[in-house]
């Protein structure tokens, strides 16, 4: 058993023992496993790589989501 499931929300335990935890499953804003997530803060430095939908200034840009 993972140590860290004392640290995971009952909900979100229940996406992982489902199977439903993935890379793909997550891309959506609306994932509920995302959302369960984003309740956790990091414990390691991290970057995100966003696209850009359209071309031009990056802070006006938008990857449209």
């Amino acid at each position: 058993m993972d140590p860290n499931r004392a640290f995971i929300t009952p909900y979100l335990v229940h996406l992982i023992d489902e199977g439903k935890v993935s890379s793909i499953r997550t891309l959506s804003g609306r994932s509920p496993a995302l959302m369960a997530l984003s309740g956790i803060p990091p414990a390691a430095p991290f970057h995100s790589i966003i696209g850009q939908k359209h071309p031009g200034p990056v802070a006006l840009g938008s990857d449209g989501l």
